[in-house]
């Protein structure tokens, strides 16, 4: 089983799932790896997951 350490969850509020894929793609070009793609939560929000340094 693979063991991260560090941040576990953090939240941020953007208007749109266009926002949530803009910070996704900020994140990678910060040298991030995002793990999880955006996606809709099961309330319906846009969201981002699992996101690795």
């Amino acid at each position: 089983m693979l063991q991260y350490k560090g941040l576990i969850h953090f939240a941020v509020s953007t208007s749109s799932a266009e926002e949530v894929n803009l910070l996704a793609e900020q994140l990678r070009n910060n040298g991030f790896k995002v793990i999880g793609e955006p996606r809709f939560t099961g309330d319906g929000y846009p969201g981002l997951d699992r996101v690795h340094k």
